[in-house]
């Protein structure tokens, strides 16, 4: 339950992707928090009183509790979301830097960063998806301990260090719209990340430049900015050569096939140029490629993270600066060093990219690339909270092609291309998916007629999406193009079934038992195809946690 939470709240949130230290503190005082280097530290008293709480309800109503472990981890939710929400707001370094705190009311200075902390973590938990009502059970809870001998002494720093757990739910109610606002923009900026829909991105990029006016110290906000600055200037360029590798998962990434083309040319027009000419200037947009810079050093500053170095270099390679492209080389090796024994493979792309851009190593270049696509699974270590699998294996896959070409290596290049197709384009005839009458492909009348009208609508220029809270899952729409159903994602609790009654909360053995083994990894999900369509399976600890079902290209 624990890796399952932080997964959620932290990884699949995109708030961070560095590594972060697991400590578990024997101590019956209750603790839960993530230091600003990302180490996370938890007392065994916290599990102990979740326990506790549990068999309390289990007494009271016995019926309403279907599974433990679900409870346990709703529970232990609304603890982690507010350690990660005051580690996504910087809280701490911005407290103790802060010249007020030397004052006569330094508790009280400290008291108000805490309840910022409060609005974000209802933004963290409705983006996990998890209901925001149960950070308001939490401090309900808190009155309750307040008052309670047994455990008031246990808590003591939630009540020291925070206003009363009554003026907190006052001060949630009254910005609880504006805490919805903000959400609402993260899930459109994630939604653009994940797609890598050029259009999408520069709607992104405004949304989180105006997020990080209105919270300057947001490290979160900033990591977003980064990554969709640099994505807009990457999608401006016409000659992309290797494709970089984001530390965002790459869920419905539509980078592999926009480019597969690219490996239709005549094998000579790819050959790499031996020449290694200086860059005379920055490709594409210099504003955008300015920004981007300024974005990355701006979280940079704030924390290390190897994925985030790594991207950064592919941008500085690109500078006509020859520091910046020698930082460049350098930056992508360190993070490739850092990224070791994590289930992150984008600082081992990136760095595969450089050395052979720059010319600096052929061999190693291949090499690692090939061990990637050979090897479907890295070691992990435990003490540390799980990365992801976060890049599009076909990116790997993708740049293997183009450098084998790039190298006259034609031959091999053409079983690789062969290879990426395979897992691009469909080799079977399309047979749909239904789920309650719904199908892709079906139309916004169908989906009234019969799922009924939507609780919620998300939508930008492009695409809507359609929420149903009675089976707990998201219709994609594209308005683009034919108002067409295009994705469609089940989550948790949700009682929506595949072929064979798979669904939600079903063991990985069980789905793999009838759709058998996956075809790539992409955007933490494991990729099956059946009948063309790609299912997408979000696995934790060894269960279904969603499915999301799109078309295959035919």
């Amino acid at each position: 339950m624990l890796n399952a939470s932080l997964f959620m709240l932290i990884r699949n949130n995109e708030l961070y992707r560095g590594r972060m230290r697991l400590i578990i503190e024997e101590s019956q005082i209750i603790k839960c928090g993530i230091y600003p280097d990302g180490t996370i530290l938890i007392s065994t008293g916290l599990f102990d009183y979740i326990e506790a709480r549990i068999a309390e309800n289990l007494t009271a109503s016995p019926r309403r509790i279907k599974n433990l472990n679900i409870e346990r981890e709703k529970m232990l939710s609304a603890f982690l979301a507010h350690a990660a929400a005051s580690f996504a707001l910087d809280n701490k370094l911005v407290y103790f830097s802060d010249p007020r705190r030397s004052g006569e009311k330094n508790s009280e200075l400290l008291k108000s960063y805490n309840l910022t902390a409060d609005s974000f973590t209802l933004i963290l938990l409705k983006l996990a998806g998890y209901d925001s009502n149960l950070f308001y059970n939490h401090l309900e809870d808190l009155k309750r301990i307040q008052a309670d001998p047994n455990y008031a002494k246990k808590f003591e720093s939630f009540f020291t260090d925070n206003f009363s757990p009554q003026q907190r739910i006052s001060n949630l109610l009254k910005h609880k719209d504006e805490a919805e606002a903000v959400a609402d923009e993260i899930f459109y900026v994630l939604d653009a990340v994940r797609s890598d829909d050029e259009n999408a991105i520069e709607d992104a990029k405004q949304r989180v430049s105006a997020l990080r006016t209105a919270y300057p110290n947001n490290m979160y906000f900033k990591r977003l900015a980064a990554i969709t600055a640099h994505k807009k200037w990457e999608s401006g360029i016409s000659n992309k050569g290797l494709l970089t590798a984001y530390p965002a998962a790459a869920q419905d990434s539509k980078t592999a096939k926009q480019n597969y083309e690219i490996l239709n040319f005549d094998p000579k027009s790819l050959l790499i140029d031996q020449k290694n000419e200086e860059t005379e200037s920055i490709p594409g947009n210099i504003n955008d490629y300015d920004e981007a810079v300024r974005a990355y050093k701006s979280y940079l500053n704030s924390i290390q993270e190897s994925g985030m170095e790594s991207s950064y270099a592919m941008l500085l390679f690109y500078s006509p600066n020859i520091n910046d492209r020698a930082q460049a080389l350098s930056l992508a090796e360190k993070a490739y060093l850092s990224e070791s024994g994590t289930e992150s493979l984008i600082a081992n792309t990136n760095y595969a990219s450089l050395l052979y851009l720059s010319q600096k190593d052929y061999t190693k270049a291949k090499l690692l690339l090939e061990s990637m696509i050979k090897n479907t699974t890295a070691s992990t270590d435990s003490l540390f909270l799980i990365t992801g699998s976060i890049i599009d294996k076909r990116i790997i896959i993708f740049n293997y092609a183009r450098m084998l070409f790039g190298l006259g290596e034609s031959e091999k290049a053409l079983k690789v291309r062969e290879q990426l197709r395979n897992l691009i384009f469909s080799m079977e005839k399309y047979n749909p998916i239904i789920l309650k009458k719904i199908k892709l492909e079906d139309t916004t009348d169908d989906l009234i007629e019969y799922w009924g009208k939507p609780s919620g609508i998300k939508y930008n220029y492009f695409s809507e999406k359609w929420y149903y809270d009675f089976l707990n899952a998201e219709v994609s729409i594209s308005t683009a193009t034919n108002n067409n159903i295009e994705k469609i994602s089940i989550f948790a609790d949700s009682n929506l079934s595949l072929p064979n009654d798979l669904r939600v909360g079903e063991t990985k053995k069980s789905f793999e038992s009838f759709f058998g083994k996956p075809i790539y990894t992409a955007g933490d999900c494991e990729n099956y195809f059946y009948k063309s369509n790609k299912i997408q399976v979000l696995y934790l600890n060894g269960f279904i946690r969603q499915i999301s079902i799109t078309k295959l290209e035919l």
